[in-house]
């Protein structure tokens, strides 16, 4: 349906397309976003799906369209794509495909050329690509591809189905399964994907109401903490300009109120933390402080409290800066972190404001006006005026969150959940923002929580009598395992329940990309040969290693260990900025110290990950005095008298292209 001279449209000239199409789209306006457009279209192209499979798809609201709107701005897409002789990026395997499937010579013709397949980054194929490479592999089957396919249960774990209580290893695609849809009474769901791999190391075992789960440390279930008078807590808190600290306090404290709550709460809002994990319950306060005191010495981490103010301290604030400041406590922490087997991702707790405190909150089963399972609800809120004009920048609507002119929200649910992640992440990106993830069930919210973080009197959920009922936990204990393991996904609930505990089901799909395209190429290709590439010849000993300790917390991971070749180099530093320009002024202070310590500015190079960043990092090199070349910069063909020269060239070859026509109608004057 192409005539010869057709062109691609790029990012800009999509956009240019889409904000005509959804201009003369009935109920939207012309000042809508494209690029909600834009998400539902590349994901269907990247399933193969026509605007008719997309009408099929049976979720009511895309990227914050209405499922009529997304569908039919998709077919006018298309049609007006046809009508300038063009296609997008997309397209360029779409069609690609659909040439190999209806004209099997064609196919031939391109397999006789291309006999050996070469795939990298497999990983991150979606559909699309997925079914692109099997189709030219599929006659000569020599096919290689290379990639890095880093939450389990063990067999004999029962899970809940329409056919009983099924072991975990038996359960198949198709399978009915029960979870919750924010309630308590069961609701029916569907095994989308089983997930099986191997798992060694520690795994943990609970006890809660008569019910036994078994699984790998960071299996996701739904807890939270209710404050026993009695107890007392180990923690370790996080402050972003301080560092990690451990400590100990009661488990139930009056707050600035005078109203008792949870302990490690006032603690944490006194001292204006980030972030708080719980080591360890104890029952009295001397085996608490022989603990804090215990993990303080073994990983060199403070127990002074993070700020003097009012505190009658020995130490001033200054003082403590100083300390915090000469203490590497992100080390020691990682360590400890690592040790107990505890996620930096699902803290205990973590406030939801103050100047540092900025996540997006993703909370399931939030909105249940529609009935059933109820839809996941997506909420930000700032007054910072910097990630404001990020989320903006990034093209995510925004409004006033009405406490005053600089504040300003975002909220909207989403019957997928998949999607309300997808929207949470865009929104986290733009920001540099962390994602909070809880469940809201029969009026009560619940954190995601890994086995390890599990303690003696939390509460979750089981089955008792056909109903999900919150019980405590009696007891979490450890134990070695080195064998299968296997996970299930299921839709719409996203839980189920697995040795009478409700569990969370695993989320890997991510912008398209579908990790077991790499988990599942033995089953597709069972005469393929395995073969592990673990030495790296780029990077230093010190390096591998963090990249190994951060790898092997994939427990659904084809086993591989990276090997060095090169010796063990510099140590490696990390510092996260609370913003861009932060990050800047701590650039330009540290070359400033290299100067100082005789290292030239010409041996000196800053990499940095996007061509936005470099105004910032030019701006404090120069309050410094420091000289400075950008390498690289604004990319030759995205200058926009270079894209206006290129529009002439398309049009002379292409004098249906209207896109590139209106680019220049008026270029130059």
């Amino acid at each position: 349906g192409l005539r010869r001279g057709f062109v691609i449209y790029d990012d800009d000239d999509q956009l240019d397309l889409l904000k005509e199409v959804m201009g003369n789209l009935p109920g939207v306006g012309p000042d809508a976003n494209p690029r909600q457009l834009r998400a539902v279209i590349d994901r269907a192209k990247g399933n193969l799906w026509t605007p008719e499979d997309l009408a099929r798809s049976g979720e009511d609201m895309m990227a914050g369209l209405p499922r009529a709107t997304a569908v039919e701005g998709y077919r006018r897409y298309q049609a007006r794509l046809r009508g300038t002789n063009a296609i997008d990026f997309n397209d360029l395997i779409v069609e690609t495909v659909r040439l190999f499937r209806e004209m099997p010579a064609v196919l031939n013709k391109i397999q006789n050329r291309a006999r050996f397949i070469h795939v990298d980054e497999y990983q991150d194929t979606n559909r699309a690509q997925y079914e692109l490479t099997r189709l030219l592999a599929s006659r000569d089957r020599n096919l290689l591809v290379v990639g890095d396919p880093d939450q389990c249960l063990p067999p004999d774990t029962l899970v809940r189905t329409t056919r009983g209580c099924v072991r975990i290893e038996d359960v198949r695609e198709g399978d009915c399964t029960f979870g919750t849809g924010g309630g308590k009474t069961l609701v029916p769901s569907v095994v989308r994907h089983v997930k099986r791999g191997h798992y060694r190391g520690s795994m943990w075992r609970i006890n809660a109401g008569g019910k036994t789960l078994e699984g790998t440390p960071h299996h996701v279930l739904l807890s939270r903490i209710e404050p026993t008078e009695g107890k007392w807590y180990v923690y370790l808190m996080y402050r972003e300009d301080r560092g990690y600290r451990v400590g100990i306090t009661k488990s139930m404290r009056s707050g600035d109120d005078g109203k008792s709550e949870h302990g490690f709460r006032v603690r944490l809002n006194q001292e204006h933390g980030d972030k708080l994990w719980v080591l360890r319950v104890c029952g009295t306060a001397q085996e608490a402080r022989f603990h804090e005191v215990l993990y303080s010495a073994r990983y060199g981490l403070p127990t002074v409290l993070f700020h003097a103010v009012g505190r009658n301290l020995a130490f001033d604030d200054d003082h403590l800066r100083r300390l915090y400041e000469a203490l590497d406590t992100r080390s020691a922490a990682e360590r400890l972190m690592r040790d107990l087997h505890l996620h930096p991702d699902f803290p205990h707790y973590r406030p939801q404001n103050g100047a540092r405190r900025h996540t997006v909150n993703v909370v399931m089963y939030q909105d249940n006006r529609h009935g059933g399972v109820g839809y996941h609800r997506v909420q930000w809120c700032s007054s910072t005026p910097d990630r404001i004009d990020r989320v903006r920048a990034a093209g995510i609507e925004i409004r006033s969150n009405g406490k005053g002119k600089d504040g300003y929200r975002f909220e909207s649910s989403r019957k997928s959940y998949v999607d309300a992640l997808d929207v949470a992440r865009a929104i986290a990106d733009a920001g540099g923002m962390e994602i909070q993830r809880r469940a809201w069930i029969d009026g009560q919210m619940y954190a995601f929580t890994p086995l390890s973080h599990l303690h003696e009197g939390m509460r979750v959920l089981v089955e008792q009598g056909g109903r999900l009922e919150e019980t405590e936990v009696t007891s979490v204990s450890q134990f070695d395992y080195d064998g299968p393991v296997y996970d299930l996904t299921v839709d719409p609930t996203h839980t189920y329940l697995a040795g009478g505990v409700l569990v969370h089901n695993s989320i890997y799909k991510f912008r398209g990309a579908d990790i077991n395209n790499i988990l599942d190429f033995k089953k597709d290709y069972p005469d393929s040969r395995t073969y592990r590439l673990e030495h790296n010849y780029r990077s230093s000993a010190r390096v591998l290693e963090l990249a190994n300790k951060l790898i092997e917390n994939n427990t659904e991971r084809l086993e591989k260990t990276l090997r060095p070749v090169k010796n063990e180099g510099e140590p490696v530093r990390f510092h996260r900025a609370p913003d861009h320009r932060a990050e800047a002024d701590f650039v330009a202070e540290r070359i400033t110290r290299l100067r100082a310590e005789g290292v030239k500015f010409a041996d000196i190079a800053v990499l940095y990950r996007t061509n936005a960043q470099s105004r910032v990092l030019e701006e404090s090199m120069r309050r410094l005095g420091i000289p400075a070349r950008i390498v690289g910069g604004v990319g030759f063909y995205d200058r926009r008298e270079i894209r206006d020269v290129l529009a002439y060239a398309r049009l002379a070859l292409n004098p249906g292209d209207d896109v590139a026509l209106r680019r220049i109608v008026g270029r130059p004057r």
